[in-house]
């Protein structure tokens, strides 16, 4: 070896790094490698790396391994003596890494974060039961192709949040051992597996879990997903749970219990490719917001008559860019409590009807693009649509170019109400009934431009 090869070695696999990794790893502490990954990946240098987990009644080391001349020990009493760099030859690439870790930790968290060069774990005997948290436990591992977690004892883990979240090339996880009893928290637990085809959550238990957050958010490859055995009574956030789900073409939710949700924002937004949701069984009484929960769905109709909206305070952008739908049904939509709708109708191009009859818009403070581009409406009644609390009503109704008829008769603008662009684009309104003096000024402008 000459003296270059042994200083970048020294650089990669230097004690005092090793020291750091372990003392992350021994006595009570919790593993949280959020500073440690940065070490693993200088660790973790090469391509193309295997990772076996495994716990070890010896003691703990670490056995790296290339090809056969290849070879680097780091045992239990390494703090005892120096490092025979000299075991290492040549510039053999790195291929395996076997982590043993003794059973005395609680926590996996951050274990192997970030380290973008593993391509396959593999857990073959960890029967540590005492681990709580694996939140981060493989996030952002984006070249891991392969993972066996048949091994992995999950009984008392609580918290799997971002456990696998930006595994991108990770085409299939087999969670077929998986204890999840006891967790409460499994926000962005699959986010951004963009590569992930198939799931199998036939064995999960989801009865404690009360946050949902993003969990398959960004999985742009899973076509089907079956939610049969889900578990939702204590879940209180469904925020981005499908969203940009984009291959998923069917959804079945009717075992869903969705009694104490509070945060329906973007659950099924940009879920491009489903036609249908069913979403008769959904009880929304504890729901406070809805925003973009449908944005950029090819849905051509949604039911919603079924939902309970009492507490409901923010549906802005709740059906913007759901450019298919021709239909909604919005008969018992309660929005007493409602501030924010703002872009909700916002690209709605097929939309050719709308009752907006029960809409009680006393609180309201935003409208800004509500209408925005619903170049298919010809007549809107708003006549119910009091607005005395509304600060801007920008572009409302900007690009809705085949609306004739448009009663907006207690529509109230104050000086300082943003109504810029109102009627942009308007160019078959006709037929205007409103009593605003700041709001006709604003319409007279677009009858001087046409």
């Amino acid at each position: 070896m000459n003296n270059n090869e042994r200083t970048i070695l020294k650089k990669i696999y230097n004690l005092s790094i090793l020291k750091k990794i372990f003392n992350m790893i021994s006595g009570n502490k919790a593993i949280d490698i959020c500073r440690g990954s940065d070490y693993l990946k200088n660790l973790f240098f090469m391509p193309q790396i295997d990772i076996i987990l495994s716990d070890n009644k010896f003691g703990k080391f670490i056995n790296i391994s290339g090809n056969d001349k290849s070879n680097f020990h780091i045992y239990n009493d390494i703090f005892g003596r120096e490092m025979d760099e000299n075991i290492v030859t040549k510039k053999d690439k790195i291929k395996k890494i076997i982590i043993l870790i003794d059973k005395d930790i609680n926590s996996l968290k951050n274990l192997f974060k970030g380290c973008k060069c593993i391509k396959k774990i593999d857990i073959i005997s960890f029967n540590i039961s005492s681990i709580k948290n694996m939140s981060h436990m493989f996030q952002k591992c984006t070249s891991l192709e392969e993972i066996n977690l048949k091994n992995l004892k999950t009984d008392k883990v609580t918290d799997m949040s971002y456990m696998f979240q930006e595994c991108t090339s990770i085409q299939k996880i087999n969670l077929e051992n998986f204890k999840t009893n006891n967790v409460t928290d499994m926000n962005n637990m699959f986010q951004k597996c963009s590569s992930l085809k198939e799931i199998n959550l036939e064995n999960f238990e989801t009865n404690n879990v009360t946050n949902m957050d993003s969990m398959f958010a960004y999985c742009s490859s899973l076509k089907e997903i079956n939610l049969e055995n889900f578990e939702t009574d204590n879940v209180t956030n469904m925020d981005s749970m499908f969203a940009y789900c984009s291959s998923l073409k069917e959804i079945n939710l009717e075992n869903f219990e969705t009694d104490n949700v509070t945060n329906m924002n973007s659950m099924f937004a940009y879920c491009s490719s489903i036609k249908i949701i069913n979403l008769s069984k959904f009880k929304t009484n504890n729901v406070k917001s809805m925003a973009y929960m449908f944005e950029g769905c090819t849905l051509e109709q949604i039911d919603l008559s079924n939902f309970n909206t009492e507490k409901l305070n923010d549906i802005h952008g709740m059906f913007s860019e759901c450019s298919s739908l021709k239909n909604i049904e919005l008969l018992f939509f309660k929005t007493e409590k409602v501030e924010n709708m703002s872009y909700l109708f916002s690209n709605c191009r097929s939309l050719k009807k709308l009752d907006l009859s029960f809409f009680n818009m006393e609180k309201v403070k935003e409208m800004n693009y509500m209408f925005y581009n619903c170049k298919s409406l010809t007549k809107l009644d708003l006549s119910n649509f009091v607005t005395t609390k509304v600060k801007s009503m920008e572009n409302i109704f900007n690009g809705c170019s085949d609306l004739v008829e448009l009663n907006i008769s207690n529509f109230k603008a104050k000086k300082n109400t943003e109504i810029k662009g109102i009627f942009n684009c308007c160019s078959s309104l006709k037929n205007l009934i409103c009593n605003d003096v700041f709001i006709l000024n604003e319409f007279k402008k677009i009858n001087i431009n046409n």
